[in-house]
């Protein structure tokens, strides 16, 4: 059977190996002894690879499974001995991000987060945001159905889906319908949502966007200063006569924080600390303008404060809203930020600070 299937994709794209999905109950098999069968992998770099290695099953009663980035939780990648898994790593491409339209054409393998990414910079998102999006694929995505955290918002995947590219298992090729939507029945795509590859092989998909507010995607991070004679912080970009604080740099991201504007929030505090003639001791995050901290923002927040750790600068939050101080606690970043409590302020943190560089 390998030899066969070396003749359709070639040597170096068949292997051997165990295979399976993150299901608990498949994790606990293994952890207690249960050796998994291995199983003949294949990766296809091309849609007529993808066709005649389907035709070739279908010939010999062989079963083939479709996989992503083997992420799910359900068991849908549980392969039996005999059977032959299709890995899809190799259709990763974003083929069109039609802005004026609002479409983005892509291809299966496609990993979440990184086409995210790719929209967020353009103030573009898709609007679909499960907890496990790094670990995810666009093909992967559609086949189970997902749901995420915006998608009481956005809608689930089905509701961003405009058209599919699908091999049958016969080999035959259903391209995506060619406009947005059709008067002439229901839309057929939707029978391959959630059908975890039971149907036909994903290869590519039409994907409807969403795009940005600008001031959502891009908030304005103020840069703190003392407003002279008082205990009180102000933006001096407004107030260029605000007190700088020697050794501490004082931030205000004046949004809530979520997944599509964290990075640009990072990134600007980030660059104005390596902007400095001398690197602080302290940067101090004012949380009392973000309303909201979502999983996402939570972590880049902990990723922040683990980088300006590596360059010894101390990182504090304050005022931090109920709602945002126990999203970064469940999150376990809070004492990455230097243990958050409602009753500390900016002051009080520059005035410990001062005192600590006293003694």
């Amino acid at each position: 059977m390998r030899a066969e299937l070396e003749k359709i994709v070639g040597a170096t794209a068949v292997d051997e190996r165990p295979v399976r999905d993150l299901w608990p109950l498949a994790i606990m098999d293994e952890r207690a002894g249960k050796a998994p069968p291995q199983i003949l992998v294949v990766r296809p770099t091309g849609r007529d690879q993808v066709a005649d290695v389907l035709r070739w099953a279908t010939s010999n009663h062989v079963a083939v499974t479709p996989m992503g980035a083997g992420s799910g939780v359900c068991g849908a990648l549980s392969p039996a001995a005999g059977e032959v898994v299709m890995d899809m790593g190799a259709f990763d491409r974003v083929l069109d991000i039609d802005e004026t339209n609002l479409i983005c054409r892509c291809e299966a393998g496609v990993n979440g987060f990184a086409l995210e990414q790719q929209l967020n910079a353009r103030g573009l998102t898709l609007g679909h945001y499960p907890s496990s999006l790094p670990g995810t694929t666009v093909g992967g995505l559609i086949a189970t159905r997902s749901s995420g955290q915006e998608s009481s918002r956005y809608g689930s995947i089905e509701d961003m889906l405009i058209g599919l590219a699908v091999v049958l298992p016969d080999g035959t090729f259903a391209a995506p319908r060619p406009g947005p939507r059709s008067a002439a029945g229901p839309a057929l795509h939707q029978l391959l949502v959630g059908s975890e590859g039971g149907l036909g092989v994903m290869i590519g998909a039409v994907i409807s966007l969403v795009q940005l507010l600008r001031g959502a995607s891009r908030p304005h991070v103020a840069f703190l200063g003392r407003i002279q004679g008082t205990s009180r912080f102000s933006d001096r970009e407004r107030h260029p006569d605000n007190e700088l604080i020697p050794g501490v740099l004082i931030f205000r991201p004046e949004s809530g924080l979520v997944y599509f504007n964290v990075d640009n929030v990072c990134k600007t505090i980030l660059d104005r600390v390596s902007a400095e003639p001398a690197l602080p001791k302290l940067v101090l995050l004012d949380l009392s303008a973000a309303p909201r901290v979502d999983l996402q923002s939570a972590q880049a927040l902990g990723e922040l404060a683990h980088e300006l750790t590596a360059k010894h600068i101390q990182v504090q939050a304050v005022e931090a809203r109920s709602s945002v101080r126990d999203r970064l606690r469940n999150e376990g970043v809070d004492t990455k930020l230097g243990g958050i409590n409602r009753f500390r302020t900016v002051a009080d943190a520059v005035e410990d600070f001062q005192k600590a560089a006293i003694r």
